[in-house]
């Protein structure tokens, strides 16, 4: 399974506990560990590997920042939470799908039927809360007026290969 991470130096330690959690609750023999990453020295490297060996392999890929330059940041939005949206051109052509998860992320159930799930021409899928309470209290803490379903943008499938050919970074920005 093809997991997607975008990390920096100061979120090692919650992509630790994310990564415990899949390898413990995911449902997978094996995972491969993309980690988009900006900062991270080769000893955070070599800790990581060390620390998730043998049910995962991590594929380090360094991120240069002036990919994303003019692209708006808060305290709240770093940098890295475009990082994501450029995998498809960031992940090798190879790979045609991954799940994306925020780093402090806690897996308690498996992956693998969300994993295997199809795409149906969508480029994405995400998850929701389908609780009444949930989706009003979503509404009130993010100040939307109309009810519309919140899409937690922290577990998501991307499908790589309908990504390459529509994806526009400009657009984004």
């Amino acid at each position: 399974m093809n997991l997607l991470f975008a990390i920096d130096r100061g979120f090692v330690s919650q992509f630790l506990i994310c990564a415990r959690s899949v390898l413990r609750s995911g449902g997978a023999e094996h995972y491969d560990f993309y980690i988009l990453h900006s900062d991270l020295t080769e000893e955070d490297m070599d800790n990581l590997r060390r620390t998730l060996i043998p049910k995962a392999t991590c594929h380090f890929v360094p991120v240069d920042p002036a990919i994303f330059a003019g692209f708006p940041t808060y305290d709240r939005y770093p940098l890295q939470i475009y990082y994501r949206i450029a995998a498809p051109r960031l992940l090798p052509p190879t790979l045609d799908r991954i799940l994306y998860l925020d780093a402090d992320t806690l897996v308690i159930n498996s992956l693998v039927p969300l994993y295997e799930s199809s795409f149906e021409s969508n480029y994405f899928m995400a998850c929701t809360h389908t609780r009444e309470l949930l989706r009003k209290f979503n509404q009130a803490r993010l100040g939307i007026e109309q009810e519309v379903p919140y899409i937690n943008s922290g577990v998501l499938m991307m499908d790589l290969a309908a990504l390459r050919e529509h994806l526009s970074l400009e657009q984004i920005r």
